[in-house]
């Protein structure tokens, strides 16, 4: 299983929807950072609307998990019913803690 966690580029979460993070920390199922991966959408760079998953899952597409701060109601339906990922909100600032609160939850 792949984690990704949208970050700034700073590496901390982003606090704005999950398909608009400048970046994206990739991690596996025991939590260990495996990747890091820029976002071509941001929006400070193009004009893509974040509330296509699509875009987004095209981009992570072995990832299984998305976590940030925030995911629209439309599109976490989206990426739930039709692209099969769990998306996982978090108030953590740091990746890894955000991680290891998902590992550590029921979901």
């Amino acid at each position: 299983m792949k984690i990704a966690v949208a970050t700034t580029e700073d590496g901390k979460l982003f606090k704005g929807h999950f398909g608009s993070a400048p970046n994206y920390f990739i991690y596996n199922e025991k939590g260990e950072l495996v990747e890091k991966i820029e976002n071509p959408h941001d929006p400070k760079k193009t004009k893509v609307h974040h509330d296509n998953p699509k875009l987004i899952k095209d981009l992570l597409s072995d990832v299984e998990v998305f976590i940030g701060k925030r995911f629209g109601e439309q599109s976490k339906q989206k990426l739930v019913m039709k692209l099969n990922i769990k998306a996982f909100g978090t108030t953590k600032n740091l990746p890894e803690e955000a991680v290891k609160e998902f590992l550590e939850s029921d979901e």
